[in-house]
């Protein structure tokens, strides 16, 4: 769940994650490693790590 800005926290435990967003009926996936791999987060004890998720699914490159 987001607040009315979209922003949300979640506790995970330390790992590394891939993270999908929901939108409408299909998972979205925006984050990639530039080799055309999907670029995960790693989370790390006692921090906040800062990821921003945008829906570029009508943009144009």
């Amino acid at each position: 769940m987001s607040d009315k800005d979209g922003r949300f926290q979640v506790g995970l435990p330390v790992g590394e994650y891939t993270l999908l967003a929901e939108y409408g009926d299909d998972l979205y996936l925006n984050l990639f490693a530039g080799d055309g791999n999907f670029a995960t987060v790693q989370v790390q004890p006692q921090q906040i790590t800062a990821v921003e998720l945008r829906n570029t699914e009508n943009a144009t490159f």
